[in-house]
């Protein structure tokens, strides 16, 4: 299908004003607002002892010269970042079932940066930033994404990790309400990216308090 014929198809199930709302901001102008979330070591129940799930999916980490695991059709695609990653001295856990990997969660033990997204995170000794969270939505109400991050954040555990941070999207609701599950934080750092003509601008502030959820957080 085309791209218009696309587009049309969107207008007809979701309405004219949806979809145009939809165009301007994927290709012209948006905003979004995220937050900084970290766990340290002494607040307890997050990075911790080994962990090995036993729900019948298979969970390994991938680091150095391994080898990716095979990858299912959902993440086939992402094949060339994930080497480029592996390449650039990245680890990542990996979630599979018969048909392949589905799921993963990547680790940077160093400072990372991202030229595409135009950002930058200092990660000191003892600490791990973790990024690019994925998994298949067909399989998102299983076991499979809690007991990725637990498998992960006890590998990072195993590894003198005390100090442990991610990027959440304030819209991304499941994504922040499992990181408070895992006793993790607001750290007074918000992400605003500003996406202008398919281009993306990073700028980051501190703040006091909480900012918590976008009012609309999770709704389609």
């Amino acid at each position: 299908m085309s791209v218009i014929g696309r587009w049309a198809a969107r207008a007809r199930a979701d309405g004219l004003a949806a979809t145009a709302a939809k165009i301007f901001r994927d290709h012209v102008y948006r905003r979004s607002s995220s937050v900084v979330m970290e766990y340290r070591q002494e607040w307890g129940g997050g990075t911790g002892r080994p962990f090995t799930p036993d729900d019948g999916f298979d969970y390994r980490m991938v680091e150095g010269a391994d080898p990716l695991p095979p990858l299912g059709r959902w993440l086939a695609r992402r094949r060339g970042d994930f080497e480029r990653m592996l390449a650039e001295g990245k680890s990542a856990s990996f979630v599979s079932d018969a048909d392949g990997a589905f799921g993963c969660l990547w680790l940077s033990f160093t400072d990372h940066r991202d030229p595409a997204s135009r950002e930058f995170y200092r990660v000191g000794p003892g600490e791990v930033y973790h990024y690019c969270w994925l998994l298949d939505p067909a399989k998102r109400n299983s076991s499979a994404g809690l007991n990725m991050f637990r498998y992960t954040l006890g590998h990072a555990g195993g590894r003198g990790v005390t100090r442990a941070f991610g990027v959440i999207d304030r819209v991304n609701r499941p994504s922040y309400q499992i990181h408070r599950r895992f006793r993790y934080r607001e750290s007074g750092v918000e992400v605003i990216h500003l996406y202008l003509l398919r281009t993306r601008w990073t700028f980051t502030r501190t703040y006091a308090g909480e900012l918590g959820l976008h009012a609309h957080a999770g709704r389609t």
